[in-house]
């Protein structure tokens, strides 16, 4: 199954480098990152995960504003994935982080994440996944982030091949070059 990106941004100095090239690997980025935000506020606002969904959300732990107990940190010093399913509680989604109660070893601790320090997002149940470039990982600036919907439209095309439904920017590079 191939999925349509079908996001708006705005597109901003930050985004066009010296050569007035634009970051179009940048803007996907920042859009999945505006989708992983809403689809967490809409589980917030109805109180949980509709039917079988459930989520596995990579992020790196070193990022500035991720708040994780330092026993995770220690155990996951570059990168951990976090399953929000059915023993989640206390989700809160503001506009440049999420915060969520979790239960680590019988031990409820509360996880503060900058949707900027996120490489990947995953709904199982949907056979569902983004994954977000490691390079421009936390490019996105906490003032920038609302930003991000605007008037644009990237889309992949059938020719496109995927695996387990996800969509890497490599792979379709070139159709935006045309």
């Amino acid at each position: 199954m191939i999925y349509t990106l079908n996001l708006k941004f705005f597109i901003f100095e930050e985004v066009i480098n010296m050569s007035h090239i634009i970051d179009y690997e940048y803007l996907v980025d920042s859009a999945m990152r505006v989708l992983i935000r809403d689809v967490l506020t809409s589980v917030e606002k109805n109180g949980g995960l509709p039917a079988a969904h459930y989520f596995h959300i990579s992020f790196v732990t070193r990022y500035d504003g991720v708040q994780i107990p330092s026993h995770l940190f220690e155990k996951y010093p570059q990168e951990i994935t976090i399953a929000l399913q059915n023993q989640f509680r206390n989700l809160n989604v503001y506009d440049d982080v999420f915060a969520v109660d979790l239960a680590f070893n019988g031990q409820e601790e509360r996880l503060i994440v900058p949707f900027c320090a996120i490489t990947s997002f995953a709904d199982p149940s949907e056979d569902f996944i983004l994954k977000m470039s490691a390079d421009n990982t936390g490019m996105i600036g906490k003032s920038k982030f609302n930003e991000m919907i605007g008037s644009s439209t990237i889309k992949a095309t059938p020719d496109v091949k995927t695996e387990d439904n996800v969509i890497n920017f490599s792979d379709i590079k070139h159709l935006l070059k045309q």
